[in-house]
């Protein structure tokens, strides 16, 4: 797959197939064509854009929305405060992420407030058991 493909396959449900019965005047790759108007200087910035438009606001804070609406829960993510965003979105590649450490300027501030087994450890994802439900009983 290209790096395009690869990302969206990773980040998205639906296989090329039923992507391409969804969108009634679909030629080729619909979703695939998102990148195509998703500025950025380098691919790894055109990724960073394409998750900030897509895939958090259609995926992931629809789904956060989602849940903490139907357990009463109010949930305000800091990190999407404007401010912090474009701040954010402003910074050199290089320092949001260098070789396979993520979120580099943010880990270097909190490094004398956080233990180090917060600031080393790996990023977790938040998704329902379905491999264990479909090996269980």
């Amino acid at each position: 797959m290209s790096p395009e493909q690869a990302h969206i396959f990773w980040t998205g449900t639906f296989s090329e197939h039923e992507k391409n019965t969804l969108f009634l005047q679909s030629e080729g790759r619909p979703v695939a064509r998102l990148f195509d108007i998703v500025s950025g200087a380098s691919e790894l910035e055109r990724h960073l854009r394409f998750d900030l438009q897509y895939y958090l606001p259609d995926d992931i804070l629809c789904k956060v929305d989602r849940m903490s609406m139907a357990h009463s829960i109010e949930v305000r993510p800091p990190f999407l405060d404007h401010r912090i965003a474009e701040f954010a979105c402003s910074l050199p590649v290089n320092l949001r992420i260098r070789g396979s450490k993520l979120k580099f300027v943010l880990r270097e501030l909190m490094k004398d407030k956080l233990p180090p087994a917060i600031l080393r450890r790996s990023k977790t994802g938040f998704d329902i058991p379905a491999h264990e439900w479909l090996r269980g009983g």
